[in-house]
């Protein structure tokens, strides 16, 4: 009979999963305002190099997920679950429903050139790779892993990736959002959170989130403005993500009922 490891020779990651997930969610704020630095003084545009520093970052956060978990690269490929792709256009239509039906007409944007789609799709895309990749890639099976001598580690590890993910919303309100859009960020950070982690237990792949993530930006980026209130914002995110947390708990449901991970 096999019998695990004494905790003490784990590698420390393992030991202090949320102290290291912490740590790489630091790397990522640290690259990405490094960047907006450097474009500031450079005189470049801002959002065009963040994007190219989160796809860099997505690299770098894939390297490490295969270094230190290289039973997971599954993650990294497209699902073997193909009917992951019909849960991502259910919640594209979801989210685009809910913001098209709390948007009044007068207060929708003008029509979008081909060039914004093309600009915010491209910026939408560099956010949903390198956070799903991070957070639901990296950062879940490091929890996984963390918490495999644990009482219900797949309910653990999407609860604290859920809520790492939340509370990473939080420093936008040092840097211009209002307090009540800021705390709608984290409450459908949240929800969007347990989400992606069904999604991406459920696919065994990243890909799916990711590109629901991505799309999700691109809707309320061409939908809302400015001169959305505040409070509707926040509303249209807490709404429009909380029949996806449903979803997700469901999905992770039926991982666990299957085996686990």
């Amino acid at each position: 009979m096999n019998h695990p490891l004494p905790l003490v020779t784990r590698p420390w990651w393992l030991r202090r999963p949320v102290v290291a997930a912490v740590g790489a969610v630091l790397l990522m704020v640290a690259l990405s305002a490094a960047a907006a630095a450097i474009a500031s003084v450079v005189g470049v545009d801002r959002d065009t190099v963040l994007t190219g520093v989160r796809f860099a970052a997505a690299g770098l956060f894939a390297f490490l997920l295969l270094r230190a978990f290289p039973s997971e690269r599954d993650l990294l490929l497209l699902p073997r679950e193909k009917k992951s792709w019909l849960w991502v256009a259910g919640a594209l239509a979801v989210v685009g429903l809910t913001t098209v039906l709390g948007v009044t007409p007068s207060a929708l944007p003008a029509a979008p050139t081909p060039g914004d789609v093309l600009t915010t799709t491209v910026r939408a895309g560099g956010i949903g790779v390198v956070e799903e990749v991070l957070f639901r890639g990296l950062i879940l099976a490091l929890l996984l892993a963390a918490y495999a001598h644990r009482a219900q580690p797949v309910w653990r590890a999407v609860v604290v990736s859920s809520v790492l993910f939340a509370t990473v919303h939080l420093p936008n309100v040092l840097l211009g959002e209002g307090l009540v859009e800021t705390l709608g960020q984290v409450v459908a950070g949240g929800f969007l959170g347990v989400f992606a982690a069904g999604l991406t237990l459920w696919a065994r792949s990243v890909w799916p989130a990711a590109l629901a993530h991505a799309a999700f930006i691109v809707v309320f980026d061409l939908a809302l403005t400015n001169s959305t209130p505040p409070l509707l914002t926040a509303a249209l995110f807490v709404i429009a993500y909380l029949p996806l947390m449903l979803a997700g708990v469901w999905m992770t449901r039926r991982v666990v009922r299957r085996g686990g991970w």
